[in-house]
């Protein structure tokens, strides 16, 4: 009876979950990926960011000199 109660409870001590090493490899692949796009669509962003900045006059500002 006592051996059923020890498998019973090794059974219960199992590890079922994530453990955090796994958190940690699944967190370095969504940076990795998040990176990956960066470089691949950072300078398109990048272009269409100057550009509206280029169009931007003082006269189309909130802030006067």
């Amino acid at each position: 009876m006592i051996e059923k109660i020890k498998r019973f409870a090794d059974r219960r001590n199992r590890d079922r979950g994530a453990s955090a090493t796994e958190y940690a490899l699944i967190m370095g692949f969504i940076v990795a990926g998040l990176i990956a796009i960066l470089f691949v669509f950072g300078p398109a962003i990048a272009r269409q960011f100057n550009s509206a900045c280029d169009r931007i006059t003082p006269a189309d500002s909130c802030v006067t000199p």
